[in-house]
C-alpha cells in the first residue's frame, strides 16, 4: 500500500481543519448542511459528522458564540478539540450544549483517526462507510472505562506535585490526592471535559 492519504481522508482532514480555521458556527452549519440537506452527495464521513452534531444540538452554538467570547483549540496533551469560553458566563443549558458539541467533535475526530489507521493498515477505502465511523465513535465512548485503570493507580508511586515551593503536603492528604487526581484528569484522552 502506498503512503499516500486517499482523497476521502484528505477531505475528512479538510473538514476537521475548518473547525479551527473558520468561525465554529459557520463550520458546524456547513457540516450539517453537507451531511443532512445534501446527504445524497455527501461522503459517509460528512453524514456521520452531521448526525453527531445534530444530536449534540450544534444549532445552538451560533447563539452562544454571538453572546460570548468563544473559540476552538486543540489541547496540547490529547490533541483533541476544546471549545474555549468562559463557563461562568453561560447558563447551564448553554454549557450543556457546548459540552455536547465538544464531545461530538472529539468523537468525529477519533473516528477519522481510526479510519486513517484502518486504511494505512490495508483496509480498502470503499469499506469505510457511515457505519464504520459510528462504530468507532461508540468505541471511543467505551474506551473511557479503560481510563479507570489510570485513575485507580493514583495511589501508587510518588506524586511530583506533593512538594511545591519548599512546602510538602502529607502523603495521602488532601493536597496529595487532589493533585494526583488533577494530573491524571489532565492527561486522560476523553471525548468530553471533566470538572474537578
Amino acid at each position: 500500500m502506498s503512503g499516500e492519504v486517499p482523497d476521502m481522508l484528505g477531505a475528512n482532514a479538510e473538514i476537521l481543519r475548518s473547525i479551527l480555521s473558520q468561525p465554529l458556527p459557520d463550520t458546524l452549519d456547513m457540516i450539517i448542511w453537507r451531511g443532512v440537506t445534501n446527504s445524497a452527495q455527501a461522503s459517509p464521513f460528512e453524514r456521520f459528522a452531521a448526525r453527531l452534531l445534530v444530536e449534540a444540538g450544534a444549532a445552538g452554538i451560533r447563539d452562544i458564540a454571538a453572546e460570548n467570547d468563544f473559540d476552538v483549540i486543540r489541547l496540547s496533551t490529547t490533541k483533541r478539540f476544546w471549545l474555549r469560553c468562559n463557563g461562568n458566563d453561560l447558563s447551564n443549558e448553554q454549557f450543556n450544549v457546548v459540552q455536547a458539541v465538544e464531545s461530538a467533535l472529539n468523537r468525529i475526530d477519533y473516528a477519522d483517526d481510526e479510519a486513517r489507521r484502518a486504511v494505512h493498515g490495508g483496509m480498502p477505502e470503499a469499506c469505510i462507510d457511515e457505519n464504520f465511523y459510528i462504530a468507532k465513535s461508540q468505541q471511543y465512548l467505551r474506551n473511557v472505562s479503560g481510563a479507570i485503570v489510570a485513575i485507580d493507580s493514583l495511589q501508587e508511586g510518588e506524586n511530583n506535585f506533593r512538594r511545591m515551593r519548599g512546602t510538602e503536603g502529607a502523603r495521602g492528604g488532601n493536597w496529595d490526592i487532589s493533585t494526583r487526581f488533577a494530573n491524571v484528569c489532565e492527561n486522560l484522552e476523553l471525548p468530553f471535559r471533566l470538572h474537578y
